[in-house]
């Protein structure tokens, strides 16, 4: 009877350490994404206008031969959907606060818990030049492309591959890479969580492009993630229906 009693204990011990490990032990947490503070937040935040304050402007969108005043993400989305575009470099520009915006809101409305992370705390600031993705280097032409994945298949790092790069890190959260040639890139830390459900905690980051001579401009969300401790920071791209 002991001996019985004692199995059925370490039985239970051995459920209840496999319960543990399935427990997701790393939320989705936000950083910095406009407009909200928590995730009980999302769906009024996708209802309230987006703050242009900043921006000196306001977004329009072209479609169906007419342009259409924006003003929330749920307009945003709704337009995005049916075709519409920024078609002017100021409506890029302005886009990019409806980017930076909404569609954190919507991926972080579907992200879940991760069940492991192999992202540290200061993982963005630690030696970006040799440890960020060449992914979110700008490419501009299919030159830009091909020498870009030339790259990525040799090991480059952002350094090697852009030589005259160099970094300011304004916190954790935020840098800047610079380049007298190609431009400069910043890389802004939005939240942590699982945005692709394979249970590997992610880093969700708005990028921003701007060239050194012109007026171009480009703005992306990005998502960033280790699959094994000590692993290289890999960009992958957000789910296809969070693109637009």
């Amino acid at each position: 009877m002991k001996t019985t009693g004692l199995f059925l204990i370490m039985a239970l011990m051995a459920v209840s350490v496999c319960k543990a490990d399935s427990v997701k032990n790393y939320p989705v947490r936000i950083v910095n994404v406009l407009g909200i503070q928590s995730l009980d937040q999302i769906d009024s935040a996708l209802r309230k206008p987006v703050d242009m304050s900043k921006s000196g402007g306001t977004l329009e969108l072209t479609g169906n031969s007419k342009k259409v005043k924006v003003s929330t993400c749920q307009e945003y989305f709704d337009f995005k959907d049916k075709g519409y575009s920024a078609d002017t470099t100021y409506d890029v520009t302005m886009e990019s606060w409806f980017i930076n915006a909404c569609i954190p809101l919507r991926l972080l409305k579907e992200a879940k818990p991760s069940r492991v992370s192999f992202l540290a705390g200061s993982f963005l600031a630690d030696d970006p030049l040799k440890n960020l993705p060449l992914d979110l280097c700008l490419s501009l032409s299919s030159d830009d492309t091909k020498n870009l994945q030339a790259a990525k298949e040799k090991g480059l790092t952002w350094g090697k591959f852009i030589p005259d790069a160099t970094v300011k890190i304004i916190d954790n959260n935020q840098i800047i890479l610079n380049s007298a040639e190609k431009g400069s890139t910043s890389v802004d830390l939005l939240a942590f969580g699982d945005f692709n459900n394979d249970g590997i905690e992610d880093a969700l980051v708005f990028v921003s492009h701007y060239v050194t001579d012109g007026s171009y401009r480009n703005f992306s969300i990005k998502i960033l993630t280790r699959l094994e401790k000590g692993g290289r920071i890999i960009c992958q791209d957000i789910p296809e229906n969070n693109h637009k």
